[in-house]
């Protein structure tokens, strides 16, 4: 038996809405500590960090064009 991609499209489906879920309550955060992420560069940083992190998961998450064969 060789790998099946289709096997891990509902987990592929789950990250990515668990990704984008959280990208939203970051952007949330940032929102009520405002003042406190504009005073630190470590806080804006890891802000930055956070989100580049679950955007690539749901990018990820997200699959492969119609068209591609595995």
């Amino acid at each position: 038996m060789g790998y099946v991609s289709a096997a891990w499209a509902t987990f592929a489906g789950a990250v990515a809405a668990v990704a984008g879920t959280l990208t939203g309550l970051l952007f949330v955060a940032l929102s009520v500590k405002e003042s406190a992420l504009s005073e630190s560069p470590a806080l804006r940083n890891r802000a930055t960090q956070t989100l580049a992190l679950f955007m690539i998961s749901v990018v990820i998450g997200w699959g492969r064009p119609s068209g591609w064969r595995c």
